[in-house]
C-alpha cells in the first residue's frame, strides 16, 4: 500500500509499505468543529480546503505548513 512517510524535518515522501494488520483513525479535527458538521451547521468545506489523493501529500504538506493557498485543513483519499 502507499503512505506517507516521515524522514525528517521537511521530509515527507509517499511510498509502497506493508499493508498494515490494525488501522486507527484520529480525527485532528476539534469536537466543536466536528459536532458543527454533523449537525449541518457548517459544510466540511468549511474545515477542510485542500482534499487530495495521497500522492500529493509531501507537497500538500508543505502548503499546510506554510499556510500558503488559504490551506487550513488536508484530507488525503488513498486513490486520487
Amino acid at each position: 500500500m502507499k503512505a506517507l512517510t516521515w524522514h525528517g524535518k521537511g521530509d515527507i515522501r509517499c511510498e509502497q509499505v506493508a499493508d498494515p494488520t490494525i488501522q486507527i483513525r484520529r480525527s485532528r479535527m476539534n469536537a466543536t468543529s466536528l459536532q458543527k458538521v454533523q449537525n449541518g451547521d457548517i459544510h466540511p468545506s468549511f474545515v477542510i480546503t485542500h482534499p487530495a489523493g495521497l500522492e500529493a501529500g509531501p507537497e500538500l504538506h508543505k502548503t499546510f505548513r506554510d499556510k500558503e493557498d488559504g490551506c487550513i485543513k488536508v484530507v488525503m483519499r488513498p486513490h486520487g
